[in-house]
């Protein structure tokens, strides 16, 4: 599953603000702080949201030797 550091580090690829990705997403804006800041754990539907949102603007996520990573393919 992404967890909050990529999903911090996407948005920023994107120069998009936590209310963009939030309107984007679907999802409350509040909810998007709690889970970059982990302070909570976000339900699976959730961050399928936020990386459908995040994907649809070319980002992908990956996972390599254990270590999690994102990039931007456009």
């Amino acid at each position: 599953m992404v967890n909050e550091r990529q999903i911090k580090a996407a948005r920023s690829l994107l120069d998009w603000s936590q209310q963009e990705l939030a309107e984007r997403a679907g999802i409350a804006r509040f909810t998007l702080i709690k889970i970059e800041t982990g302070e909570a754990r976000a339900q699976e539907a959730t961050i399928s949201k936020i990386v459908a949102a995040l994907e649809n603007e070319g980002i992908v996520f990956f996972e390599t030797e254990g270590r999690y990573g994102v990039s931007n393919k456009r």
